[in-house]
């Protein structure tokens, strides 16, 4: 079973037992006989005699080298063959982020309080220097954002416009700009009061300070803000990544600093893979940029060096098998671990697990059988006649490798490619050259595959990305569609009682009262002009007249309805009996109301408006002992305006917001609770319940049985509920995200990608666009009520229920509902995030690690080290989380400037942990290069575009912060094609529509919110907005059609400049003048591949074994004759006795 196959047809040749199951017939005692040959066995497959190629005839290819043994630095605790657990720790900490120490002779662990650019030269990667530079210094720019931001937060949370049902949303949405301001004493009971409120007293009076007079002050802010988040990413998306790359070349040696790459070099020389000039494919390489260096200009500094090329690494066609070499080299490290762990189980007389080791090496045989069979047909193929996909020539000097880059600048562009010069061209072929990666980015699995094939997948993949995505946000709108805490005001009677004050005598005595559907008391048709009415009544009997609400005027006032309190006004007895009620006959909205009472006897200054239910009402006849209080729905207190003018025989009260009372202001009994549990009170119950709760936390803890409890049980349910299905929404995010990372790995995978650096940003891309959907963009899609929509976008919007949402926009509901769970979920990203990979690196993986050595069945050097290898850290992952948090927490920022915080905290809490699982819990990175940062800077126009689209919307709305326009406001009007009057006749009709007939008006509405993007509030905002959509034009343009047309004729003009003296590095030029052989020393002890050979990087030198085994057993076919099988089997037959029982205990033995 040591041997390879006899032929490629999918047999094997025979395979010995083992271990025997019995004596064979006529031995007397095989155990005797075969301790020798279990000697040479066990000698030959742990290494300590002649290995296990050269035991078998030299056909089997020789086990690859772990790292720790051939990475040039002895190990010092290790002996001549080595002790397993020394080993094992040694490799632990040479594979990890550490740094060698010459002194000591050991690789030390570097503080966490390493800079990133101690962690980018740890760890041979700028991408990971970068990363860490900028997480650091993007939570420097959230704090600077959120002090921008602090008024206007101070001025939110000293609000008083916003009140809800539940504690945790109204505390948020008291965060939020849709809370600024405060109303009168009395409310705001007009739209001007409301447009002209007060910021901090709600009684400030014409001198005091208005939300108005700040408004444009708090958007400039904002803008500001905005500004300097687009000035630190052109900061460090075109200066600090190209200095930070410059001075890494410069103070890191790698093995890219002194190669080139060739990425499509000619497949054959001389026609095909046989040829002289094929066979010697590297030499005439060699001999090429030797030429070129010898030919270079004068002034550039000609090179006669014969030795200028180190070496040359050709990346070999395998039509994209590598992949299947690497899983047989790891059937050829689990089968040598097999052998040896069989041997050892023998040798300690156990010899049932000996026997499942032989199943096991059985199998791993057959599995390696079918991969070699896979191959068969191109068996007799040798390495140096296959077709070459890539060429890395690597260079004594550095200097050597810039020249012939400078040389070859242009050869990047097509245009100058047709134009290259004969001297320039490999073997009359025209060729481009770039600076390699980093051997560690190599992906070696897929260098040889199809670039066009790789296209139609790449196409692939990113429509099965979008189709995920949309089943994913399936799963996520159930729990994801927020509903409106706070209930509508509708009922179908409606009550006006007297809330009097100490002292007062008055009572109600009105000529008219109107109800209005809007909180703006407009529009004649949703009004209660036009609600046909069953019945009047009042404390003692139904009222006697007919109901004419609008019978009277501030003028004259004849009081046509006059409640049972005027009868001993005054009097406790009366005062209770001060109400008015009339019924409709559906239930009715209202969120308005106007009166006008008699000013022949002292006015009501404090109204209390009740909403009802039909069932909590009285019979007819019997209303004297019912109490609105105690069955109906109470509102805010409010107060009319009481002053009149000479000769006036009413007062008009001004408009009256009718607003649900969910302050709580006054402590409830249990009595009343009860009673408001059995009308369906739910503003009360809420009250109560959240008392209790504050003074007994086991209130919703089951059972219930206190009478508290009893009470509570519903509003307890509800609110575990609630909460639930808010935790439920929070969970599932970050479970998705999680599967869709595992599923994105696949499909990044099926790319096949040349470097790590691609997929790397593949993957990023991808989870970003997942994470970002179903963190910060599914909630906001799904809860907005959008109208005519597109037919063929209804495609999606219909399955994601996307636009049949509560909300037309962000308004103060909104914020309280939506913006409320939107916070939570960012909020949650700061933990779920961050300390995840900690508890994995630090907890999880060292407990399966310990797990995995106690069962014992890890033996060999090669398991074993991979096994004391520490997990990876996904910088993939982290940027897309990172990305995901920021682009959240910018967009959603205009309105709640919580989020600055919470992206500040964050970004720091990200830069130590981060730094902490990759420095004590994580192996040592790929090297990725600054292209992963590239991509992050990428979605920053999108991050500024989308805050400053919302932030107009917010800032903009005169509902939420009122303020004049601006100076911009006739350009908007031309831009956004609505003029001042289509914007006020759209505004009122839209103040009075139906819901249906809001429908019809959105299009039109919503273009008018345009138009109040140049308000003072807003005016910079929407000229960042509007130059965000001309970027996006002109970056499509340039990615698509100009850039392509004009890259050549760009180059050649950047070109003139820096022959002109322009357009130079600022950063000054370092060169080591350290050869590539010298260089190699530094490079091995940190860690990192020396050379672009496959055997060389640690990733894949098992597939290296793989490809060594394959092509002995193909050359060993080659050299065995067919005919001379006959002859091995007659061989056999003619062995002596003695000899076959030789075998037959070696057989034994194994």
């Amino acid at each position: 079973w040591l041997k390879p196959l006899s032929r490629f047809d999918g047999r094997s040749a025979r395979r010995a037992p083992i271990i025997a199951s019995s004596p064979r017939g006529g031995e007397k005692n095989p155990k005797k006989k075969s301790k020798k040959a279990m000697a040479e066995l066990i000698a030959a497959v742990t290494g300590s005699g002649s290995n296990a190629a050269e035991a078998e005839g030299g056909e089997e290819a020789p086990a690859q080298t772990p790292d720790a043994l051939k990475s040039g630095v002895s190990n010092p605790h290790m002996g001549e063959d080595g002790d397993i657990d020394a080993f094992c720790q040694y490799h632990l900490r040479q594979t990890s982020c550490t740094s060698w120490d010459p002194e000591n002779k050991q690789y030390d662990w570097a503080p966490v309080r390493s800079s990133p650019e101690k962690l980018g030269e740890i760890t041979g990667s700028v991408g990971v220097q970068l990363y860490f530079n900028f997480v650091k210094q993007m939570g420097c720019l959230f704090f600077v954002m959120f002090l921008l931001s602090l008024p206007m937060l101070i001025f939110n949370l000293n609000g008083s416009m916003l009140s809800s049902t539940s504690a945790l949303n109204e505390y948020i949405g008291k965060a939020s700009i849709a809370n600024i301001g405060n109303c009168p004493t009395g409310g705001c009971r007009s739209t001007e009061e409301y447009e002209n409120r007060c910021l901090f007293d709600g009684d400030c009076g014409e001198d005091g300070l208005k939300v108005k007079d700040v408004a444009q002050t708090l958007g400039l802010l904002d803008g500001l803000a905005l500004l300097l988040f687009v000035v630190f990413g052109s900061y460090f998306g075109n200066y600090a990544i190209p200095k930070a790359v410059h001075l890494f070349d410069a103070a890191t040696l790698t093995p890219a600093d002194y190669t080139v790459c060739i990425a499509f070099p000619p497949r054959f020389l001389g026609g095909s893979g046989k040829s002289e000039q094929h066979q010697d494919y590297k030499g005439l390489l060699k001999k090429h940029f030797i030429n070129v260096l010898k030919n270079l200009p004068k002034e550039d500094g000609p090179v006669d060096d014969e030795e200028a090329v180190n070496r040359i690494t050709l990346v070999y066609e395998y039509d994209g098998q590598v992949r299947e070499f690497m899983t047989k080299g790891n059937y050829l490290r689990e089968k040598k671990n097999a052998i040896q762990l069989g041997a050892k189980y023998l040798e300690n007389g156990k010899e049932a697990k000996a026997k499942k080791q032989e199943a096991r090496v059985i199998k791993f045989d057959e599995k390696i059988d079918k991969i070699d069979e896979h191959f068969a047909k191109e068996s007799s193929i040798p390495e140096k006649e296959r077709a070459v996909c890539r060429a890395y020539i690597t260079f004594q000097k550095i200097e050597y490798m810039n020249k012939v880059l400078w040389h070859y600048r242009f050869a990047k562009y097509r245009l100058f490619r047709l134009c290259q010069r004969a001297e320039l061209q490999f073997e009359g072929n025209k060729i481009f050259i770039g600076q390699a990666v980093e051997p560690g980015d190599l992906y070696w699995e897929n260098l040889d595959f199809n670039e066009y094939k790789r296209l139609m997948r790449r196409a692939l993949t990113i429509f099965l990305s979008i189709l995920v995505l949309v089943v994913c946000s399936l799963l996520l709108v159930s729990v994801k569609a927020s509903t409106t805490l706070e209930t509508e005001n509708e009922y179908d009677t409606w009550i006006i009682k007297h809330e009097p004050t100490e002292g007062t005598s008055a009572c109600l005595r009105i000529c008219s009262w109107d109800l209005y559907k809007k909180s703006s008391c407009k529009g004649y048709e949703s009004s209660s002009s036009t609600w046909p009415a069953s019945r009047q009544f009042t404390l003692n009997s139904q009222a006697s007249i007919s109901y004419s609400p609008s019978s009277g005027t501030s003028e004259v006032c004849t009081p046509i309805w006059e409640s049972p309190g005027c009868t001993n006004s005054g009097t406790e007895e009366a005062l209770a009996k001060d109400w008015l009620g009339i019924q409709f006959d559906e239930e009715r909205e209202v969120g308005c109301m106007e009166i006008i009472q008699s000013t022949s006897t002292e006015r009501v200054a404090d109204l209390r408006i009740y909403g009802c239910n039909s069932a909590a009402l009285p019979a007819s006849n019997s209303t004297a002992d019912w109490e609105p209080a105690d069955y109906c729905i109470p509102m805010q207190v409010v107060h009319p305006d009481v002053d009149f003018a000479v000769g006036d025989t009413g007062v008009h009260s001004d408009d009256l917001r009718v607003v649900k009372d969910a302050s709580c202001g006054a402590a409830v009994e249990i009595e009343a609770a009860r009673a408001a549990l059995a009308r369906e009170d739910d503003v009360t119950v809420n009250c109560f319940c959240t008392q209790q709760l504050m003074a007994d936390p086991n209130l919703i803890r089951p059972p219930f049985e206190s009478p508290a409890q009893l009470v509570c049980e519903d509003w307890s349910k509800d609110q575990a509920f609630t909460y639930g299905m808010m935790i439920v929404g929070v969970l599932g995010v970050c479970i998705l995200n999680q599967v869709l990372l595992v599923f994105f790995q696949f499909l990044v995978g099926f790319e096949r990608l040349a470097t790590v650096t691609d997929v790397t940003q593949s993957q990023l891309w991808k989870l970003f666009l997942a994470q970002f959907v179903n963190t910060g963009l599914l909630t906001f899609l799904v809860n907005w009520k959008l109208q005519s929509v597109p037919a063929p976008l209804m495609v999606i919007t219909e399955p994601l229920s996307i636009g049949k949402g509560a909300y037309y926009e962000a308004n103060g509901a909104w914020f309280e509902a939506v913006g409320c769970a939107l916070l939570i979920t960012v909020l949650t990203q700061v933990f779920s995030t961050t300390f995840t990979p900690v508890i994995m690196a630090r907890v999880v993986a060292p407990l399966k690690r310990k797990f995995i050595v106690m069962q014992g069945t890890k033996v060999t050097k090669e398991v074993l080290a991979k096994v004391y290898e520490l997990p990876s850290w996904n910088i993939a992952l982290r940027a897309a989380q990172t990305m995901n948090v920021i682009c959240c927490v910018l967009f959603y920022s205009g309105g709640m400037p919580l989020m600055y915080f919470i992206g500040m905290m964050y970004c720091f809490t990200a830069y130590w942990l981060d730094k902490y699982t990759l420095l004590r819990g994580s192996h040592r990175p790929a090297s990725y290069s600054e292209e992963v940062m590239n991509t992050c800077m990428g979605f920053f126009p999108i991050a500024v575009l989308l805050h400053a689209t919302f932030a107009c919307f917010v800032l903009g709305n005169p509902d939420l912060l009122p303020s004049d326009w601006s100076s911009l406001k006739g350009f908007a009007e031309g831009l956004f094609g609505v003029s001042s009057d289509q914007y006020i006749e759209i505004r009122e009709e839209w103040e009075v529509a139906s819901s249906d007939r809001k429908d019809e008006l959105y299009g039109d509405y919503f273009r008018t919110r345009f138009l109040d993007f140049a308000r003072m509030s807003s005016w910079l905002l929407m000229l960042i907005f509007l130059v965000g959509i001309v970027y996006y034009i002109l970056y499509y343009l340039d990615l698509y059609l100009l850039g392509p047309l004009f890259a050549p004729v760009k180059a050649a003009i950047r070109e003139c400049f820096k022959k002109l003296g322009c357009c130079k590095p600022k950063v000054e030029e370092v060169e080591t003048q350290k050869t590539y052989e010298e260089a190699q020393v530094v490079i091995k002890r940190n860690g990192l591949p020396v050379t672009y050979e496959m055997s060389d990087n640690r990733w894949y030198s098992h597939a290296a074994e793989a490809v060594q085994h394959y092509h002995a057993r193909a050359s060993s076919l080659i050299q065995a004759p067919a005919q001379e099988a006959p002859a091995e089997e007659a061989k056999e037959e003619e062995k002596p006795e003695e000899a076959k029982e030789e075998e037959e205990a070696k057989e034994d033995a194994v």
